[in-house]
Order: C-alpha cells, then sequence, then structure tokens
C-alpha cells in the first residue's frame, strides 16, 4: 500500500525544473502543486488537491510499473547512478541513513528498495534526478555541438566523395537548427533505445549518461552519443516525407548505414554480416541485412544517394526505382517488401500471440530477406528470368 502525501511532505520550490522527458517531472510537479494547493484556505483548493493527490498516486503507480519490469542488467546498469543521487541528498548524514544503505552500488536490489520508499520521499528522490540530469545536460552541450559539426563535415565529404546526394548539402542550413535534448535513462535505454527523434515536435532525444559522479557520466554519454546523433539526425534531415511512416525498416537501415558510413567509410557495403564492415555497432542488424537483400547485386550507392536526397520524387530516387526496375520487373520494390513484411506480422500475431510485437516485426523481417534471397517473387509478384531458385518451403515457427 502506498503511504499518503501529505503537503508537508513536500517541500517547495513550486518553479517547474525543465526537464522534458525525464522521469518523474510530473511527479514532481504534481507534487508541487498538492503542496501548494493544500496550504490554500477554502473547499474548492482542498477539492483540487485531492484531485491532484490521486493523480499523483497514478503517477507513482506507473513509474513503480516501469521499475518492475527492468531487467536484472537493466537494474545492475542503473544501480550506481541511484546510488550517486543517494549520496548527493544525504550529503554529511550518517550511512546508516541512506537510501541505500548497506548495499553495493552494483547490487539490483537497489531497485527493490527505491520502490519500497515512502511516497514522500521517493518524490524528492525524483525531484534530485531532475536536477541532476539537467546539470548534465549543460555538461554535455558542448559535446553535441562538436558532434553536430562533425555531422556537417562528414557530410560534405560524403557528397564530395560521390555517395550522397548534392541535396544533402542542406544540412549545413538545417541541421545547426535542431532541438537536441538529454532524455533520461527510463525515457531511452528503458525502452531499449540510446536515443530517438520525435516528428511531431522535431525533437531529438539522447539518453544521459551513466555514472557514479558527473564526469563519468559525461564520459558514457559521449561515448555513446557519436554513435547515436548521426542516425537521428539522419532520420531527421532525410525522411521528412510521409511515405517513410510506411518504411521503417528502410529507414532504420537507411539512416544506420549511412551514420556507420560517416563514421567508417564503406558506403557500398550495406549488409552488417559482410567482412569488408569492419566496424559495426550492433544496430538495425536485420533491417540492414533486408535492404543488402533488396539491392541483390546492384550498387549500394544508387540508394544511399537517393536516401540522402530528401525527396522519393527527386532524380536519385527515379535513377534506382528504374534499376530496381530492370532487376525485379517492378520499380516498387520497398512497397511490396513493407506489404510483405505487415503480411507476416499478422499472420505471426495469430501464430505466437505471447510474443512481443519487436519479435515479430524482426521475424517478419527475416523471413522476407529469406524470400527475396531464394523466391523473389512471392514478394514482388513479378516472375523475371534472373530469380535463383528457392529452395524448401517458409515456415512460421
Amino acid at each position: 500500500m502506498m503511504q499518503s502525501v501529505h503537503a508537508e511532505q513536500i517541500q517547495p520550490p513550486y518553479t517547474p525544473i525543465v526537464a522534458e522527458g525525464v522521469a518523474g517531472f510530473e511527479i514532481v510537479l504534481l507534487a508541487d502543486n498538492v503542496a501548494y494547493l493544500g496550504a490554500q484556505p477554502g473547499a474548492r483548493s482542498q477539492a483540487e488537491a485531492d484531485l491532484a493527490v490521486r493523480e499523483l498516486y497514478r503517477r507513482l503507480d506507473v513509474f513503480d510499473t516501469q521499475l518492475e519490469s527492468l531487467t536484472n542488467t537493466e537494474r545492475t546498469l542503473l544501480a550506481p547512478y541511484l546510488h550517486a543521487l543517494d549520496s548527493d541528498i544525504h550529503q554529511g548524514d550518517h550511512p546508516d541513513d541512506y537510501y541505500f544503505a548497506g548495499l553495493i552500488p552494483q547490487d539490483p536490489a537497489t531497485i527493490d528498495r527505491l520502490l519500497d520508499m515512502p511516497a514522500g520521499d521517493k518524490v524528492e528522490f525524483l525531484r534530485k534526478h531532475l536536477t541532476v540530469n539537467e546539470e548534465h545536460a549543460a555538461d554535455v552541450e558542448p559535446s553535441v555541438n562538436d558532434q553536430v559539426g562533425m555531422y556537417i563535415e562528414d557530410t560534405r565529404r560524403g557528397v564530395v566523395e560521390g555517395w550522397l546526394s548534392p541535396a544533402a548539402l542542406q544540412v549545413i542550413d538545417t541541421v545547426p537548427t535542431a532541438r537536441i535534448v538529454v532524455g533520461d535513462w527510463w525515457s531511452t535505454a528503458v525502452k531499449g533505445r540510446y536515443g530517438g527523434y520525435i516528428q511531431s515536435t522535431d525533437t531529438i532525444r539522447l539518453r544521459q549518461g551513466m555514472g557514479a559522479d558527473a564526469e563519468s557520466r559525461a564520459a558514457d554519454f559521449r561515448g555513446h552519443a557519436r554513435e547515436t546523433l548521426p542516425h537521428e539526425l539522419n532520420h531527421r534531415e532525410y525522411e521528412k516525407d510521409p511515405w517513410w511512416e510506411s518504411h521503417r525498416w528502410l529507414g532504420e537501415a537507411m539512416a544506420e548505414h549511412t551514420s556507420l558510413a560517416m563514421e567508417f567509410g564503406s558506403p557500398d557495403v550495406i549488409d552488417p554480416a559482410d567482412p569488408r564492415r569492419k566496424h559495426d555497432d550492433g544496430e538495425q542488424i536485420e533491417e540492414r541485412a533486408l535492404v543488402s537483400a533488396m539491392m541483390n547485386d546492384l550498387d549500394a550507392v544508387l540508394l544511399t544517394r537517393a536516401y540522402s536526397s530528401g525527396d522519393t520524387n527527386s532524380r536519385e530516387w527515379r535513377e534506382l526505382r528504374s534499376e530496381l526496375q530492370r532487376t525485379y520487373g517492378t520499380p516498387y520494390v520497398p512497397e511490396l517488401i513493407s506489404k510483405r513484411i505487415t503480411e507476416y506480422i499478422v499472420a505471426l500475431k495469430e501464430a505466437r500471440p505471447d510474443a512481443s510485437d519487436n519479435a515479430r516485426y524482426v521475424k517478419a523481417l527475416g523471413i522476407v530477406k529469406d524470400e527475396l534471397q531464394n523466391k523473389p517473387r512471392l514478394v514482388t509478384g513479378v516472375r523475371f528470368p534472373w530469380v535463383r531458385k528457392g529452395i524448401g518451403r517458409l515456415f512460421i515457427y
């Protein structure tokens, strides 16, 4: 049973801490509102305070559910950061008064201790988390600016080398306007990602760095942002056409392939299993493998130039579709692949109802890749001379 939250448990300030996407942001605002309303006279204020308390309980329940869903690996990764917050909160106090007294920083049981905190303590713990995240965002801002500058220079180099479209030079003007925020661990890594692009708000969110102190958190952030930020910028710069909403597999593959080519070269190598791809972060493996199967013997640069044109009606896209027509007998191979993926996801939902959405998605990508490699007509609906003969049958399992 969650302990009651009373106005006297929650201390000012009432000024919101600007920390978009940070766990506990709404909780802390609600708690401050409870404290404010509880201090006001009159039945109306009391009624509003009661509503705010109920909503606060609900938000805390959601937060607890998120904590309970963490894997043991995630718990171990998060625990040192929680211990660092604990030390900041209890500076000068006796060690026995710490929230996580008796636990080592890597102990996954730290999460259980956080779950068991009284509601008022949990709110104050989250308040400290917001403050630390805001300070961390200021610490890593120079690193983010450096990464944006590198992205622009890498783009220029790709255009000069010929594997990016000349239209990609638009990033010189558009990338500096990107809204980049540091999202905390709960809004990013717990959901299985180091970052993301939210098109509705034109915002790129990168995961905060993890560690026991500000320096280690900044170092961790720099390490993963070098890989994540170019990927998310590619989504922002090159996937503005609504067409991409229906072709997630292709967008993820090309955002990752393009960022890898920027950093390590080899823009002609899409397949993550190709030995020429010496540097691979292991992301979007299935998507890139499927795109490699689609391109078959076609020059991958056709696709990188089309992608970086930022316009699915561009000359580069027309050139790509012309080659797809010559190879498959239809220029609409990406659309047909997306249709086939959707068909398999629907079938897998019936065959494997307990599987996660992502597991069904990954399975569907693998099936369609095998079809493209062995019996493309199942995907394209077109019988064409070059088709390799498939062997055996394909099962959903």
